[in-house]
């Protein structure tokens, strides 16, 4: 439908484990995306690293990580 977001990423993503040894969720992201879903496309991909920071709290990452996002005309 007009207005749709798609957010593809890689497996780095939701496979980053801070230190108490959780995962950093599709549930995680999913929360991310519907509480931004009205911002600018480049703002919800911020915000999502930033959270991914968050949660790693700012130690180094294990794995590659792409985060796309899209939005439907």
């Amino acid at each position: 439908k007009p207005d749709d977001i798609i957010v593809l990423y890689t497996d780095g993503l939701i496979e980053n484990i801070n230190r108490h040894n959780e995962f950093f969720s599709v549930q995680d992201l999913m929360k991310i995306i519907s509480e931004n879903y009205f911002v600018q496309l480049p703002e919800l991909t911020g915000k999502i690293m930033d959270k991914l920071m968050e949660h790693k709290e700012n130690q180094l990452f294990t794995d590659d990580i792409t985060v796309f996002s899209g939005r439907f005309l």
